[in-house]
Formats: C-alpha cells, structure tokens, sequence
C-alpha cells in the first residue's frame, strides 16, 4: 500500500507541474478538468465511495440523487 502512496504523489506532482495553478479567470474549461483530477489521496477516495454508492443505486433501479441526499443526511 505504502508504495501506491508514493506513486500516487509523484504522479500528482507530475500533474500540477503540467498543469500549473491558474491565473484568476484565465484557464479553459479543458484545462480546468485536467488540474481539478489532482487531488488528495482522501480526495480520490471519497470520490471512489461516492461513485460506487451511486453505481450500486442505478444497479438497484433506484433515484440516484435522492439515495446521495440520503447517505449525506445520514440516513443511508
């Protein structure tokens, strides 16, 4: 695990040398996206939770957003 980590960090400092932080109201919409995918491993993880909950809802034929409001609320 502890060598993903580190992979994880060189690859994200390779990210935000490519993708410099932005000057205020000067990046593109493209641009943007790639600089917003370098986040935080809690970040990535979070992400990954929220997506499978979502994909386990579609899955089950269930309201997405309303079965998001309800994990967020606490009552998942």
């Amino acid at each position: 695990m502890e060598a993903l980590v580190v992979r994880y960090g060189q690859l994200a400092a390779k990210g935000f040398v490519a993708n410099p932080a932005p000057e205020v109201g000067k990046r593109s919409g493209y641009e943007k996206k790639a600089f917003n995918l370098l986040r935080t491993l809690e970040g990535a993880r979070n992400f990954c939770a929220i997506r499978s909950h979502a994909s386990t809802l579609r899955k089950q034929d269930r309201n997405v957003l309303a079965g998001l409001r309800q994990l967020f609320e606490g009552h998942a």
